[in-house]
């Protein structure tokens, strides 16, 4: 059976400051990604080597197929990010998991 996680268990997941522990819902192997989760996440990473690790971590996920090439979402997530880091100097809405 396969499952579907959700952006704020990944969130959850991730965050140093959470003790969810994603092993004890489901084992890896029936945890499950679609890619605008995925894209979702690495939006919300306002560090550049963080962004790197997450995407690591993201792509060693069961990934659900998309009709997109799954290079596409990266890309969004860093345009995402630019625009936020560049443009709208941090709007509040653009990292909001800080």
């Amino acid at each position: 059976m396969r499952t579907l996680v959700d952006t704020s268990v990944w969130i959850r997941h991730f965050s140093a400051n959470d003790s969810l522990d994603l092993g004890t819902l489901c084992p890896v192997d029936r945890r499950f990604i679609c890619l605008p989760i995925y894209q979702k996440i690495l939006q919300g990473v306002p560090d550049e080597g963080a962004f790197r690790r997450m995407r690591e971590a993201l792509d060693a996920a069961n990934i659900v197929d998309d009709p997109l090439p799954r290079g596409r979402y990266p890309e969004a997530a860093q345009l995402y990010r630019t625009a936020c880091r560049d443009f709208l100097g941090g709007y509040p809405g653009c990292f909001a998991e800080r």
